[in-house]
């Protein structure tokens, strides 16, 4: 393969998600009682998220970071940051989109 690999978060990955969580050695499963969650557990750890490729991501924060996985102040506002930047690109897009809304709305009608 030529060029840089894009990969999306989306349905296509969870299987590969799930072998791969078991190539590094974890047991999946469900959580009981009717939760929709995973856990990802081995002899030293469990990780439990709402699918495969978020258990994935939580298991390579562990292999990545250790015990110390939590956040540091610089990491938080850095976050903070991103989703400012997220935050505002919406309410831009938002405003752009205003006029078009206005001119197409009444179309939405006829048709």
């Amino acid at each position: 393969m030529t060029g840089p690999v894009t990969i999306s978060a989306a349905g296509n990955t969870m299987a590969p998600a799930l072998a791969s969580l078991r190539e590094l050695g974890y047991v999946v499963s469900r959580v009981g009682g009717g939760s929709p969650l995973y856990r990802a557990e081995n002899a030293l750890c469990s990780f439990t998220a709402e699918d495969p490729l978020l258990l994935l991501g939580l298991v390579k924060l562990y292999e990545l970071r250790g015990e110390s996985w939590q956040a540091s102040d610089a990491e938080l506002e850095a976050l903070l940051a991103l989703e400012d930047d997220r935050a505002n690109l919406s309410v831009e897009t938002d405003a752009l989109q205003a006029p078009f809304a206005r001119l197409f709305a009444p179309l939405i009608f006829i048709l």
